[in-house]
């Protein structure tokens, strides 16, 4: 389930970047990553200096736990547009991923007052954007923009939690020869439950049928040739 970016999806990122950027304020991005992620890996996909290159300045890392938040600040000219990164724990439960959203986006209007905020969320980083706006409020964000997200779930989140079941001595085993890879599906047990293709019931059921804020919103799903879709998370 972890993905990364290619060339198309860096420009469409700053297309769309780009397209929202206001004229007379400055705005500011929040760049949240996805699941096995980290803030880092903006900087890896080569976003950021493409991001620099069109006017946009890095100015805060904002690293976020159930506990609150632990903000990294550069100083920055005012008119200049913005890029915050956010750094989350993408292997807890979607709610609490979408609490630190909000934890982020409080800090951004403390210390930005009255600037639009922009969200680009990469694979689950925007379903955890997505709720946090859906269930806590938008504060000054304008507009979301979802990278090979799973909106309607993943089956993947299935074939994951079906490798977690066994009796005690098969779970003993997968520890054992396993190693790390299966310990992160341990701990990543409660997130793969929220992506779960949405049934009457669950999160992403009860998520899709409320009403959405008023802002933006950008889908972005790369696709081959044939009409098959590039990104298998994605429904």
């Amino acid at each position: 389930m972890k993905q990364r970016f290619n060339k198309s999806i860096i420009y469409c990122i700053v297309f769309c970047s780009l397209c929202f950027a206001g004229v007379v304020k400055a705005d500011i991005l929040l760049l949240v990553h996805g699941f096995q992620s980290d803030m880092l890996t903006w900087q890896r996909a080569n976003i950021i200096p493409v991001l620099q290159k069109h006017g946009w300045e890095k100015t805060d890392y904002i690293i976020a736990a159930p506990q609150g938040i632990a903000p990294i600040h550069t100083p920055e000219e005012l008119t200049k547009n913005k890029i915050a990164i956010l750094h989350l724990n993408s292997e807890i439960r979607l709610r609490d991923q979408a609490n630190m959203v909000t934890a982020g986006l409080i800090y951004l209007s403390d210390l930005y007052p009255n600037e639009p905020v922009y969200i680009v969320g990469h694979s689950l980083g925007g379903l955890v954007a997505r709720l946090s706006i859906v269930k806590n409020g938008v504060f000054q964000v304008k507009g979301l923009i979802t990278i090979a997200t799973p909106h309607l779930g993943t089956q993947l989140a299935r074939v994951g939690l079906n490798k977690l079941n066994g009796n005690v001595i098969e779970t003993f085993a997968k520890r054992f020869f396993g190693g790390s890879r299966y310990n992160t599906l341990e701990r990543s047990r409660p997130v793969l439950h929220n992506i779960l293709p949405e049934l009457p019931g669950n999160l992403l059921y009860q998520l899709n049928r409320q009403p959405h804020p008023n802002i933006k919103y950008v889908s972005v799903v790369r696709s081959y040739k044939n009409g098959v879709l590039g990104d298998v998370v994605v429904p």
